[in-house]
């Protein structure tokens, strides 16, 4: 089960900003976005992301599936406006559901089963640049319990988390990358690695 980023509020030190911040904002469209990857209700996953990564995951289905562009449904398209028809937050196009199993299967291999877990948000996000930011969710079964049953992180002590990278774009939240990973598209897309001290 996830649950909201309430459940770090037990979290010392916290700034009435930073409580605020914990359960609103970045941190609960990750969380609505992770909730609706284990219910699977791809079509929600699909419109949480970015455009650079749909785009991106589209390329790499079409790279690894070249024959799709022979499928009578893809009516003489290249590969490019193919890709853009099927990158789309609404797509209608016969071969994406073809394209967003294969997606949905990279997803969750990239999540690592942390959708299954409970978790809750750390107590602050990082920003990476301009309206991007990285948001930890971290297995609450790794942390202990205050006085109020609230799950914290100590000082001082790393704990394993799921990275998500969070793009603001137009006033909306859309995730950018899973992991310390941006994708960048092109044939095929690229995956470049943020630095260490960015997503720590």
């Amino acid at each position: 089960m996830t649950t909201g980023p309430t459940e770090t509020r037990g979290v010392p030190n916290l700034t009435p900003e930073e409580r605020a911040h914990l359960s609103s904002g970045v941190g609960s469209v990750a969380f609505g976005w992770i909730a609706a990857l284990l219910r699977k209700d791809f079509q929600t996953v699909w419109r949480g992301l970015d455009t650079d990564f749909r785009l991106a995951l589209v390329q790499q289905w079409l790279h690894d599936n070249p024959a799709a562009l022979d499928d009578p449904s893809a009516d003489g398209l290249d590969r490019g406006a193919l890709a853009a028809s099927l990158a789309v937050e609404h797509p209608d196009h016969p071969l994406w559901q073809h394209c967003v199993r294969v997606s949905m299967r990279a997803i969750k291999n990239a999540t690592d089963g942390a959708e299954q877990l409970e978790l809750g948000q750390g107590a602050h996000t990082r920003t990476v640049g301009p309206n991007l930011e990285v948001v930890h969710l971290i297995p609450l079964e790794q942390l202990p319990k205050d006085d109020d049953g609230f799950s914290y992180q100590p000082p001082g002590v790393t704990v394993m988390s799921l990275v998500l990278v969070m793009r603001l774009v137009e006033n909306k939240w859309q995730v950018a990358g899973i992991g310390p990973r941006l994708p960048s598209p092109g044939w095929p897309p690229s995956w470049a690695d943020l630095p260490d001290d960015i997503v720590q």
